[in-house]
């Protein structure tokens, strides 16, 4: 099923430029607790952990769940850095366009 769900977002990051296909993301996911930016043509999909700790004090750290790269007409999503239940919940909330 993640195969599935990183082919669509692979088709659909191959679709238009970088920054088009990054606006959307960032539009949807600003609506959930992940964040995306672009740098270049890499868009980085993210989130937020908060600490643990006695009153959730302490630095908060960002954990990394999707790096999509284009370099020309080639998407390059490295399979390192899909995290499998993120990539899953991405598939869907593009689905919903």
């Amino acid at each position: 099923m993640e195969e599935d769900a990183l082919h669509k977002i692979h088709v659909w990051a191959s679709h238009g430029t970088m920054k088009q296909f990054s606006a959307e993301v960032i539009a949807k996911l600003s609506k959930t607790e992940y964040r995306a930016e672009l740098d270049g043509d890499t868009l980085t999909c993210y989130i937020i952990e908060k600490p643990r700790g006695f009153l959730g004090l302490g630095p908060k750290k960002r954990k990394n769940l999707l790096t999509i790269i284009r370099k020309g007409d080639e998407v390059i999503i490295p399979p390192e850095s899909a995290d499998p239940a993120f990539v899953q919940e991405l598939s869907e909330i593009l689905k919903q366009h």
